[in-house]
């Protein structure tokens, strides 16, 4: 597929080939009707991609922050599972859909935040399970 850019120089019209370039396709969601209706939007600029992208992931991780910060100070073990679920859900979001479209920066900078995130999580899992584990093995006396 050609991509084209017409630019009007007095009163001729030239029309330059684009280089095909990697694009970030947003499809926004209005739901007003009085406004235009856009299926797509394709962002050309990478700069402009990792301001969206970062946005997006933001709202994730702000989901993801206040599951963290409940299941460590829960003693729960389920608590743990679902946030370490949902941890490895984003991982995924952004290795398959965003990471053709991020900056190398960006990408390593949310994936190490999940590694901590992980890493911390299991292990508060292993030290519950360690008590657990204690607590039933336990000597019974008389």
């Amino acid at each position: 597929m050609a991509i084209y850019i017409m630019k009007r120089q007095t009163i001729k019209l030239k029309v330059n080939k684009l280089k095909p370039t990697p694009v970030y396709t947003l499809k926004p969601n209005i739901k007003n009707a009085q406004m235009v209706k856009i299926k797509s939007l394709n962002i050309a600029s990478p700069k402009c991609a990792d301001i969206l992208i970062a946005k997006k992931l933001d709202k994730d991780f702000r989901k993801i922050m206040a599951i963290y910060l409940q299941a460590i100070d829960s003693d729960d073990s389920g608590n743990i599972a679902i946030a370490l679920n949902e941890i490895t859900r984003l991982k995924e979001i952004i290795m398959l859909k965003y990471q053709e479209n991020m900056s190398k920066e960006l990408l390593s900078k949310y994936l190490k935040r999940l590694a901590l995130f992980e890493k911390n999580l299991q292990e508060k899992q292993r030290m519950l399970t360690y008590a657990e584990e204690i607590l039933w093995n336990k000597p019974k006396s008389r």
